[in-house]
């Protein structure tokens, strides 16, 4: 948990793999400390080993379902998104109640352009916060605005401090780029745990040509290039 802590608290990236890389040490086949590194160095842009680690997770403990939510991450940042339904299927199966796992489907239904099945699966879900990031986002898709601004402005007004990183996403996929940066500023503010995260989110593509992007990452470390010089890596036990 201290790599934990250090990455998605503090933003420092460095100690967090100082940490993963002693804990992996002491128990290189531990599922938990696996399903850690897989999110990590997903995290850190290299996508290739995160789902080498998350295969390989699944296969040491196959019902655990937060090794099979970091595993569908990987493939959806990845660009497999047909595995990452699948993965994230796998996952509701095994824990039908699962947070925000309906949601995490209807984002990538978004990313696939189905709007109408996104929808449908962000209905379901049961995080009040996620399904209503999740229908703005749909709604949004299917051009009903006053439908997307209703769902955004309860977000805010119930889990503004608590969401301020999904509320960023929901402004990016919306195209309003002022906001959504406002917004990742006030994650900033509130160590919004999914911080570290944000280089590698599908839902922040709209900002990657913003002159504003690139700044941002660096200040706070988590730049492409600040992110390829963390020395960490994996040698999965054969």
């Amino acid at each position: 948990r201290l790599s934990w802590i250090a990455s998605s608290y503090d933003l420092d990236m460095s100690t967090a793999a100082r940490h993963l890389e002693h804990a992996l040490a002491l128990e290189p086949a531990n599922p938990d400390i696996l399903v850690e590194a897989g999110l990590f160095v997903r995290r850190l842009g290299r996508l290739d080993q995160a789902i080498a680690i998350g295969e390989y997770q699944i296969a040491l403990d196959p019902i655990n379902p937060y090794g099979h939510e970091i595993l569908a991450y990987s493939y959806r940042s990845a660009g497999r998104l047909d595995d990452a339904i699948a993965t994230l299927r796998t996952l509701l199966r095994l824990s039908p109640d699962y947070l925000a796992g309906h949601e995490g489907i209807g984002e990538i239904l978004l990313q696939k352009g189905d709007a109408k099945e996104a929808l449908a699966e962000m209905q379901l879900e049961v995080l009040d916060g996620m399904r209503l990031a999740g229908l703005s986002m749909a709604h949004h898709a299917l051009g009903q605005s006053t439908e997307s601004d209703a769902a955004l402005f309860e977000l805010i007004e119930k889990y503004g401090s608590d969401y301020s990183f999904n509320i960023a996403y929901v402004f990016a996929f919306r195209g309003d780029a002022d906001r959504s940066f406002e917004w990742l500023n006030k994650a900033v503010e509130y160590h919004d745990l999914y911080l570290s995260a944000v280089a590698v989110h599908p839902m922040f593509a709209s900002l990657h040509s913003d002159a504003r992007w690139l700044p941002f990452l660096r200040k706070h470390g988590i730049a492409p290039e600040q992110l390829a010089a963390i020395k960490f890596d994996v040698k999965l036990p054969q």
